[in-house]
């Protein structure tokens, strides 16, 4: 008798690696969008309370990261409110969003796909890399770095992750065309 396949269990796989190299830049992202964009998804709480622990984390290591903190959570608050203020009107957002970045208002002509790529990423890297080379800013240095490559890590999966879901679309759209002639011709027939 066969046997029936056996899930991976605790085997490593590429899959789950990719989905936690994914979600620990997106927490790490976490760390500075509320700084760098508005309009967010209301459903994103778990990876605000990890953000919140990466930045204990690197206080921890620092007490000067306690006034980015504060503000953090300042800019956590304020961004729930304007999702809660833009559901009670009936705006459309959707809940995992990761917001429109704020660079896009202030710079005419920019996307929101170039600011989510380039601008914010390399804004972080640039100011990240200046402060690791002053001693008394290392700290945030590091987190800066960090955060640039986790915006590039999230922006690229999602692309993917949005490019499949148009490929996935556009098929479905062939297979029922496909389907109704098959119908067509099936029924043709009777009429």
């Amino acid at each position: 008798m066969p046997q029936p396949p056996q899930p991976p269990g605790d085997q490593i796989t590429i899959r789950g690696s990719l989905n936690f190299v994914y979600y620990a830049a997106l927490v790490h992202a976490r760390c500075i969008t509320p700084f760098l964009r508005n309009q967010v998804g209301e459903n994103n709480r778990l990876l605000t309370f990890l953000a919140f622990i990466v930045l204990l984390v690197y206080a921890a290591n620092d007490p000067r990261i306690n006034g980015l903190v504060v503000l953090w959570v300042i800019g956590v608050l304020v961004e729930k409110y304007d999702t809660h203020r833009r559901r009670k009107r009936g705006e459309l957002i959707h809940s995992y969003y990761s917001g429109t970045p704020l660079v896009c208002m202030v710079i005419p002509g920019i996307t929101e796909r170039t600011a989510k790529l380039l601008i914010e990423p390399l804004i972080f890297l640039v100011l990240g890399f200046l402060m690791l080379n002053d001693h008394g800013w290392e700290i945030f240095g590091r987190l800066f770095v960090n955060t640039g490559v986790a915006l590039i890590i999230v922006e690229l999966f999602d692309r993917r992750v949005q490019e499949q879901r148009e490929q996935a679309v556009v098929d479905a759209r062939i297979e029922v065309q496909a389907l109704n002639q098959r119908v067509r011709e099936r029924l043709g027939g009777y009429r």
